[in-house]
């Protein structure tokens, strides 16, 4: 359940705590990997691990910790005011590092940072990174990934986590009723390629989107049962999932990175909030 891989596409996992593959199969021990040192994976792709400080993980975490109450408001305010020094220079974007020396701009990296900057109430302070959003839905830049996310259903996911915390605010701008239009689309889609979809982080991020949209009817609520069917056709006898795509480097858009507990993490999501929704629904017994 500690399996991080950095892998091809398609290729198959090799055995390893924890493994980084480019062209060949690189193992490292779990203490190489926590030490704060400079690992180069892939010199011709210029892949390393030495990345500076990014705003994702910073803002998912911060918004993690104030829900258990570990972190309080003036400490998330003193890092959003450092996070408004790092906008893209011609439309005002929140970007990916902590460094203006390295700047990268991700659909997926801009929500989780709208999301901190909305449970601050400082959302009006970003409205350019709202902005893009309804960009990338409107034109369905998400469909191949995205520059870090390697796949769609991350930023579909993340979009749907700020709608279904932060209603409200999302009622009248149209990133909501879109969100919801992309969703029912994009579960449409899987449904028709189910039997060769053998991702269940894919499957799982779908149904968790869609719930956390509120999107029903007995209509989707069959499509959504046939995609978490799917979804439990790819568990394994231990109960667990397989490590799928979840994270890539940039420039290196070949290979991903993965973890077996992400995985089974959204799968048992996804079976806990469809669960909830039939005891709810007296059509879906």
């Amino acid at each position: 359940m500690n399996d991080a891989r950095f892998l091809p596409i398609n290729s198959p996992p090799p055995t390893g705590l924890f493994c980084f593959v480019s062209d060949g199969y690189t193992g490292f021990s779990p203490d190489l990997f926590m030490k704060d040192t400079v690992v180069q994976i892939d010199s011709d792709a210029s892949t390393y691990v030495d990345s500076p400080a990014d705003l994702d993980t910073t803002s998912v975490g911060l918004s993690v910790m104030h829900d258990f109450s570990k972190v309080d408001m003036e400490t998330i305010n003193m890092v959003l005011d450092n996070m408004l020094q790092y906008l893209s220079m011609d439309d005002g974007i929140v970007q990916v590092y902590f460094d203006k020396e390295r700047p990268r701009v991700d659909p997926v990296v801009v929500a989780n940072v709208l999301y901190l900057f909305h449970l601050a109430g400082r959302h009006h302070e970003i409205e350019s990174s709202a902005t893009f959003i309804h960009q990338v839905l409107l034109h369905r830049a998400y469909e191949n990934g995205t520059i870090f996310y390697a796949l769609p259903e991350c930023f579909l996911f993340h979009v749907s986590r700020i709608v279904h915390r932060f209603p409200d605010q999302f009622a009248d701008n149209g990133i909501r009723d879109l969100l919801q239009h992309r969703l029912r689309q994009h579960i449409s889609n899987l449904v028709g390629d189910l039997p060769n979809n053998n991702l269940a982080m894919s499957l799982a991020m779908s149904i968790v989107a869609c719930y956390f949209c509120g999107l029903d009817g007995a209509e989707h609520d069959l499509v959504q049962r046939k995609v978490l069917c799917r979804m439990l056709e790819l568990q394994r006898e231990d109960g667990s999932w397989n490590c799928d795509p979840y994270y890539r480097y940039g420039s290196n858009v070949v290979s991903w990175i993965g973890n077996e507990g992400v995985t089974t993490a959204f799968a048992l999501l996804a079976m806990n909030l469809h669960s909830g929704s039939n005891n709810r629904n007296a059509k879906l017994a």
